[in-house]
């Protein structure tokens, strides 16, 4: 939007557009990989060794955000990264997954079976949920079909299945 307006506004006062609009959506005004705090409103760049695959699994449900950071501040677990893995370096971990795994329980599903699949690095909620992601690794495969590009669907536990799409 700052190139197609010629705003020059700079990364630092679109970030703080951004956050008006949503929580994460600072982390898309750069478009590099990046560690998000707070709720998702500081961005901090960082540098990563390797370009990462990820795969994305959205369950048929939203997670209200209000009500997820209101549970998170009611929880005894605030302080707690749970369940942190490291990706090259990478601290990857959700404060609010603990209280909306609680009310959940599908979510916490998705995510071990995620984290059970050959070549996942480490996975976790995004946000206030729903979506859990997986951080895969670099020369293996996403859960699911063995044959990219062929339009082939495997089925998962939790519905929809995941395709390979024709290239």
């Amino acid at each position: 939007m700052d190139k197609i307006f010629q705003t020059h506004l700079g990364f630092e006062k679109l970030e703080q557009a951004a956050a008006n609009l949503g929580s994460d959506v600072p982390f898309f005004v750069r478009g590099v990989p990046a560690v998000c705090k707070g709720r998702g409103e500081i961005v901090e760049p960082t540098v990563v060794s390797q370009r990462l695959k990820l795969l994305l699994l959205k369950p048929p449900f939203s997670v209200e955000t209000p009500w997820a950071y209101k549970a998170w501040a009611a929880s005894s677990s605030r302080q707690s990264h749970g369940d942190e893995q490291d990706v090259d370096g990478i601290k990857i971990f959700n404060s609010l997954e603990a209280p909306v795994f609680q009310r959940f329980p599908l979510l916490p599903e998705m995510k071990d079976w995620l984290k059970r699949q050959p070549g996942t690095r480490a996975a976790a909620m995004s946000g206030s949920g729903s979506t859990i992601f997986a951080v895969l690794s670099d020369g293996g495969e996403r859960p699911g079909p063995r044959s990219a590009g062929q339009g082939k669907c495997t089925a998962t536990p939790f519905g929809p299945p995941l395709c390979d799409l024709p290239a």
